[in-house]
């Protein structure tokens, strides 16, 4: 199943029935996603009704509360929806997805974000797209000498941020923070600016963002009226932000997925880059892997040994057609699912 993706949306859930008639009423709910599609292998095992209370009405939202930087960032950023894609490793520390991202807002407004937060299945994933290596496994080599190997050697480690090159400096821009924020969605990625760009120092903005008060925090105690004490905190504002566009956000993201080597020696495209490479890896990963056993097995055993028959393929006309065969039934597959190139 897929549907458009809504822009200010980063949850899709999706209501089915088997054998029943076509009435909301006889559907339940099966899956909860943060991308617009869902491959559907088993009965719904929810026990919410398509036409429960409350799900015709707009829940997203609280009137009586103020917008918060999501929003701005949906109505005035850039957004950028992956349907359940993968980020995209150039191999060498570069990812093509924030590369794209930060070259927008350097290139619109010349700035650049102060930080980068998403949730924790997204940061795990950007982590993978950074360190990935068509060659090996990590495309960093860390070294530790004797002396701090005395205490025994710490496992696992953390991308930090990353480094922007748009900058009028010659080192490039500052590094950007990635940081985990716990309420924002599976699949999301928000880039923040809490800092007036230098090109825009001259522009008398008071700051990027900061609150409105009508009135600053207060307390009532109201007048007993029983055997309880009857107080309240309150505080009356609204958060103004002067640059809503210069930010950007992604939903959908999902988990990482090297790119396909065979599909890039049959079509004569870039490792990292080719369309068809993308859309092969993307339909092998999000929808045939999840087909059934035989499937996992098969792409367990492609994610080994794929890339020394990749350079086989290449080496072999006979090889090469047949493989073409059939990668082109797969593209096939692959374009009736997300659309032809």
């Amino acid at each position: 199943m897929s549907v458009p993706a809504v822009k200010g949306a980063v949850g899709y859930a999706w209501f089915w029935g088997v054998n029943v008639a076509a009435a909301v009423g006889n559907i339940k709910i099966g899956a909860i996603t943060s991308a617009p599609n869902y491959q559907i292998t088993n009965v719904a095992a929810g026990t919410q009704l398509g036409n429960a209370a409350g799900l015709s009405v707009d829940n997203s939202f609280q009137t009586t509360d103020f917008d918060g930087l999501l929003t701005y960032s949906f109505q005035n950023g850039l957004w950028t929806d992956m349907n359940g894609g993968s980020f995209t490793s150039a191999g060498n520390g570069l990812v093509k997805e924030i590369e794209a991202d930060l070259s927008f807002l350097w290139i619109n407004y010349q700035a650049q974000p102060t930080a980068m937060w998403c949730s924790a299945d997204v940061r795990l994933a950007l982590e993978q797209a950074i360190i990935y290596s068509q060659s090996g496994t990590n495309s960093f080599v860390f070294t530790t000498t004797q002396a701090g190997q005395q205490a025994g050697m710490t496992g696992g480690f953390v991308i930090s941020g990353y480094k922007s090159k748009y900058s009028i400096m010659p080192d490039g821009g500052v590094t950007i923070p990635i940081r985990i924020h716990p309420m924002l969605p599976a699949g999301t990625l928000f880039y923040d600016i809490d800092t007036i760009p230098a090109a825009y120092s001259h522009s008398r903005i008071p700051a990027v963002r900061q609150y409105l008060l009508q009135r600053d925090y207060y307390s009532i105690e109201w007048p007993v009226v029983s055997r309880t004490w009857t107080f309240g905190t309150y505080i009356h504002e609204v958060l103004a932000h002067y640059m809503p566009w210069i930010t950007a956000i992604r939903t959908g993201i999902g988990p990482f997925v090297a790119p396909c080597w065979i599909a890039a020696a049959v079509f004569n495209e870039d490792f990292f880059t080719g369309p068809r490479v993308n859309l092969v890896r993307r339909w092998l990963v999000n929808d045939w892997e999840k087909s059934g056993p035989i499937a996992k097995l098969v792409m367990g055993l492609y994610r080994k040994y794929g890339e020394r028959v990749a350079e086989h393929v290449k080496n072999s006309r006979l090889l090469k057609g047949m493989f073409r065969k059939l990668f082109d039934r797969v593209l096939a597959k692959a374009e009736a699912k997300y659309g032809s190139l």
